[in-house]
């Protein structure tokens, strides 16, 4: 990756073109995660995250075409089966054409340091197939979950020492 591009936080101020990206990313990848009706609960979600100081934040990357490539959030809880676990590193995505070259891992550093800055001592995440991608950036394997039919690895990431 050149210059990194910049990183936008989802606020009052953020045009509805790019929250309905936002919404339209979350909705393709992981929309079966929420209960019905997804579009709503994920609207919501994304803008219940106006205060940049409390979770929910969501985290994003436009191309110069104001395209949003790269995604990621931080939510107080990702998966009904494990409450005791929070918060969540979640959302994570790279548009296919920019995988590669970085974004993901620069999405998520910038979102573990948001974490840390809310005083953040451990952060979890759950992935379906990415656990060695994960891994690779000190991410800490927990158990393997069936999630909706769907074998997922549970991580943590803990920020006192990252």
């Amino acid at each position: 990756m050149n210059k990194p591009p910049p990183i936008e936080t989802v606020s009052r101020d953020t045009p509805d073109a790019i929250i309905e990206q936002f919404i339209a990313i979350i909705k393709e990848n992981w929309g079966d995660h929420y209960p019905s009706p997804a579009p709503k609960l994920i609207e919501d979600d994304i803008r219940a995250s106006s205060n940049p100081n409390r979770l929910p934040l969501f985290f994003y990357i436009l191309d110069p075409q104001k395209k949003v490539i790269a995604t990621a959030s931080l939510v107080e809880s990702d998966i009904d089966l494990l409450k005791e676990y929070t918060p969540w590193l979640a959302n994570v995505y790279v548009d296919k054409a920019h995988r590669n070259q970085g974004l993901g891992a620069y999405i998520c550093n910038f979102a573990t340091q948001k974490a840390k800055e809310l005083k953040v001592k451990t952060l979890y995440l759950f992935t379906e197939d990415k656990k060695d991608w994960y891994a690779k950036q000190s991410w800490n394997f927990i158990k393997e979950i069936t999630y909706l039919g769907v074998p997922q690895y549970v991580m943590s990431l803990d920020l006192e020492v990252a």
